[in-house]
């Protein structure tokens, strides 16, 4: 029976990154933490051999967070637009849900995500946080030169635009991004639709399985898997 790591190499899955974008890198965002979180993203470059082909899900209880950094992905909008997407991923996702204790699941993937004008500038910011998003013109977006500003909320890693509590419905906890914290302007790695091939593995980044309890979650899929799609079209 061959091995994990054997099946990902006969798929292709451990096949070189995508070569390096100049535009990605000038707008890769900044990151402020919130003063109370201890996370941080992650490369995958660890958890990448245990992406078994034959199992929908890959168990991160072992590992330890590895280098900073974000994966840049360039995409085509519906809209004829050029969006540039950075996408983060954190080991463990750990915000409970009120008194209910709910919310926790292993992995997380997040999104910050620019759209380009005719010129090739950016011109809207999309902070994903939830399942739902909040978008800004770039003029109203916080930015330290051709970089957005992203704050991270604690436990949950939901990106704000601005540093503050933000409120969410009962039984959601509040969301702390005080952006007191850390500040990193993490590296970008390219990724493309097929390069690395990791990024065709539909099965799910961690091993939580929601229950018949509606608050409870599973793990995230996959950016090219995420339930909004917007990998395939951003706007």
């Amino acid at each position: 029976m061959r091995s994990a790591v054997a099946g990902l190499i006969a798929a292709g899955i451990l096949t070189p990154a995508a070569s390096a974008d100049p535009l990605l890198d000038r707008h890769r965002p900044v990151l402020r933490y919130d003063s109370s979180e201890r996370d941080r993203s992650t490369a995958v470059d660890a958890i990448v051999p245990r992406l078994d082909p034959d199992r929908e899900r890959v168990d991160l209880e072992p590992e330890q967070p590895g280098r900073e950094v974000v994966y840049g992905h360039r995409a085509r909008g519906g809209d004829g637009r050029t969006w540039l997407q950075y996408w983060l991923f954190f080991l463990d996702n750990p915000q409970d849900r009120g008194i209910l204790r709910g919310g926790r699941h292993e992995g997380d993937w997040e999104l910050v995500q620019l759209r380009l004008d005719a010129a090739g500038r950016p011109d809207r910011v999309t902070f994903a946080q939830h399942s739902w998003a909040e978008g800004c013109e770039w003029s109203d977006t916080r930015r330290e030169g051709g970089a957005p500003v992203a704050y991270v909320a604690n436990a949950s890693h939901a990106l704000y635009s601005r540093p503050k509590t933000h409120d969410r419905q009962w039984p959601d906890p509040d969301d702390e991004a005080d952006g007191r914290g850390r500040r990193v302007r993490p590296p970008v790695v390219p990724i493309a639709d097929r390069d690395p091939a990791w990024t065709r593995w539909p099965g799910r980044w961690g091993d939580s399985e929601a229950g018949i309890v509606p608050i409870e979650q599973s793990s995230p899929r996959g950016p090219a898997f995420q339930e909004r799609r917007p990998w395939q079209d951003p706007s």
